[in-house]
């Protein structure tokens, strides 16, 4: 279900930036686009553009932390021989 939430973030966030309103605004859909995926936000990293930089393509950035959002966190990784050598 998570994934299916970000999957719908990530594209309305992708059309925000071919769209490129006003700083402003764009702050008030990102903040609309936020509510609906919930704690799967986390997930994505958005660099918004200086308060006095327009917005373009090339100061509005979004992708995706994928390992974190693909559950792969510190405490499932498998351990590595030194590690386990530790346990």
């Amino acid at each position: 279900m998570r994934r299916k939430r970000l999957a719908r973030l990530l594209r309305k966030l992708r059309a925000m930036r071919k769209s490129l309103p006003k700083r402003d605004q764009l702050l008030l859909r990102i903040g609309a686009a936020k509510k609906e995926p919930g704690r799967a936000f986390r997930f994505v990293k958005i660099q918004l553009p200086d308060k006095d930089q327009p917005v373009t393509r090339s100061t509005l950035h979004v992708s995706c932390r994928q390992s974190e959002a693909q559950g792969r966190s510190a405490a499932r990784r498998p351990l590595s021989a030194a590690q386990q050598s530790h346990w």
